[in-house]
């Protein structure tokens, strides 16, 4: 009865100095004597209130399905916290070598130091999901059920292993592993040195971003398991993927066929169309991972000319997006930028004179005026529209940005003020100014010809011969006028 009357009494030493360090003392450092804790102590639970703290050294708590709530400190040691439901930790957890074993939530606002320990979750509790809230790095985590737990990732938040991993399931009740957010992927990152063991899951929304582990890297029925959709570096046959954005600086919303070619993997060649606005992403799968090479390039759209970048913000070059020795699970992008390019319009200047022994080379000047050019941001708007022609048959040239639309013309206009002189620029009238429309002086091509015709007004025409006689006459004249002066 003695023996009995002083366990008593420490335990309700115990219980005392807990619920004192919990509300009233946070000052004051608590360290529990594992062997002496009793149902009541547990009764609901363990608070480690702010500026507490708990170390378990080498024992083991067991909380029958209670919570732990962590504002102070706790030290694991090697030892062990059993039959958790929730965990919260809004202070510190420095989990050293030992292990928790909880079955539901885990929820961390404050720091977790992993060390080498263990965390647990398995089915019990009454619990049937488990959500995990709060960037974690664990050591060793191990998630397994019988039931069909169902693990939920905080959308948007990254999770850690560093040593190992366990996702497990059984037939007939898959382990299924989720975002809190459906379409919105939550993190998790597999340290490259650490291991998996993934078996019997049903995965959904889940990322693996480099550089940790691809997850389950093979086909979702190695690992008896669903690839429910929506997740990255997981379930893949050696795969990686490629995003392709296009930006014309225009914004023409033409399609353009994209091709997609790499030396190894499934497919090797593909072609797909792409628009502004509306990304396209390949993947690729069965690729030899570190000597895979691929490039992206486009069928360049008359009118335009095409760069490509890797980044958004990146050099540019005019062959593709290349790249060399893709590893699994790389997530890659290219940019594709086409810019309109001017369209240049030849102006030809014809004189179509009767008589050109009577020519006399002139300077003649025509104006331009374009309509439903492309609104660019780098569009001159300041050229004057001026053309000028010299010479008998010469012609000059002016640049036009052409829309998409096919709504561009332009109109060329002659104002002649030699009453000598007829002009007749109605070619160059409202002429359609087309993407890659091109016309080429050299070999005689023009876009529009203006002719002029030379007036003889009061001079009298006469014919080759006439002409002769008129000079012989002149002559004869001059020669009896010198007679006469001798």
């Amino acid at each position: 009865m003695q023996n009995k009357n002083e366990t008593l009494k420490m335990e309700h030493s115990i219980s005392t100095k807990t619920r004192r360090m919990t509300a009233h003392a946070p000052a004051i450092m608590v360290f529990v004597c594992l062997c002496f804790v009793s149902d009541l102590l547990l009764a609901n639970g363990i608070t480690i209130g702010s500026g507490g703290s708990i170390n378990v050294g080498q024992g083991s708590i067991n909380l029958g399905c209670k919570d732990i709530q962590v504002e102070g400190e706790l030290q694991l040691g090697s030892g062990s916290l059993d039959d958790v439901r929730h965990a919260s930790i809004s202070g510190t957890v420095d989990a050293q070598s030992g292990s928790i074993n909880l079955t539901g939530n885990w929820t961390n606002l404050g720091t977790v130091n992993p060390g080498t320990s263990a965390v647990n979750m398995n089915d019990g509790c009454s619990t049937t999901s488990s959500t995990i809230s709060g960037p974690t790095s664990f050591y060793d985590w191990s998630v397994m059920t019988t039931s069909g737990k169902q693990l939920n990732f905080s959308a948007g938040e990254t999770q850690d292993a560093l040593n190992s991993v366990k996702f497990n399931g059984t037939d007939g009740s898959l382990l299924k592993i989720r975002s809190t957010v459906a379409d919105s992927p939550a993190f998790f990152q597999l340290a490259e040195a650490g291991t998996q063991n993934v078996s019997f899951v049903d995965a959904r929304d889940n990322h693996a971003p480099m550089p940790g582990q691809f997850m389950a890297p093979g086909f979702p029925e190695e690992y008896n398991s669903v690839d429910s959709g929506g997740n990255f570096r997981w379930f893949g046959s050696y795969r990686f993927n490629i995003t392709v954005y296009k930006d014309f600086n225009d914004g023409n919303p033409a399609d353009v066929m994209v091709h997609k070619e790499c030396n190894t993997g499934l497919p090797l060649n593909v072609s797909i169309g792409i628009r502004e606005g509306n990304p396209i992403t390949f993947v690729t799968t069965n690729i030899d991972s570190g000597a895979t090479n691929c490039a992206v390039t486009e069928t360049a759209p008359d009118g335009y000319t095409v760069v490509y970048a890797t980044e958004e913000d990146g050099p540019t070059n005019p062959d593709g997006c290349i790249y060399n020795n893709v590893e699994q699970g790389a997530e890659l992008e290219c940019f594709i930028f086409n810019s309109v390019e001017p369209v240049q319009i030849n102006v030809q200047k014809l004189w179509m004179d009767e008589h050109p022994e009577f020519q006399i080379p002139m300077i003649a000047e025509a104006q331009f005026e374009c309509t439903g050019e492309a609104e660019l941001d780098t569009q001159d708007a300041g050229t004057e529209s001026v053309l000028w022609f010299l010479g008998d048959d010469s012609f000059d040239t002016f640049n036009v940005l052409p829309h998409w639309n096919g709504q561009t013309s332009c109109t060329i206009t002659e104002q002649v003020s030699d009453s000598s002189v007829e002009s007749d620029d109605s070619e160059c009238a409202q002429i359609p100014v087309l993407l890659g429309q091109a016309t080429d002086p050299a070999a005689g091509e023009y876009d529009c010809t203006i002719y002029n015709t030379r007036l003889y007004e009061g001079i009298p025409v006469l014919s080759k011969g006439n002409m002769l006689l008129m000079a012989l006459l002149i002559l004869s004249f001059g020669l009896f006028g010198l007679r006469r002066i001798q």
